[in-house]
C-alpha cells in the first residue's frame, strides 16, 4: 500500500474572493436583491511535496485555471 502525505505551500486565488464578498455584501438581506452579472478569474496554484514511503517526491503544479461567467438574479414579483 502506498502513502501520500501532502504539503500545500502555496494557494492563489485571483479575483474570486473580491468578487464574492462584493455578492454577499450585496445579497445581505432579501429586499436589497439586485441583478448582478460579474466575471470570475479563478487560479489555484499548489506547490507540494509528495512522501512515499520513504521517498520524497517535490512536484509543482497548476491544478486549476479557470475562467466563470456568473449572474445571477433575483427579482420581485
Amino acid at each position: 500500500m502506498h502513502v501520500l502525505t501532502y504539503q500545500l505551500l502555496v494557494v492563489l486565488l485571483a479575483r474570486a474572493v473580491g468578487s464574492w464578498c462584493l455578492l454577499r455584501r450585496r445579497f445581505d438581506k432579501w429586499e436589497r436583491c439586485r441583478f448582478v452579472a460579474f466575471s470570475c478569474d479563478c487560479c489555484l496554484v499548489v506547490a507540494a511535496d509528495f512522501t512515499k514511503r520513504k521517498e520524497k517526491i517535490a512536484a509543482d503544479r497548476l491544478l486549476l485555471n479557470t475562467s466563470m461567467d456568473l449572474s445571477e438574479s433575483a427579482g420581485e414579483d
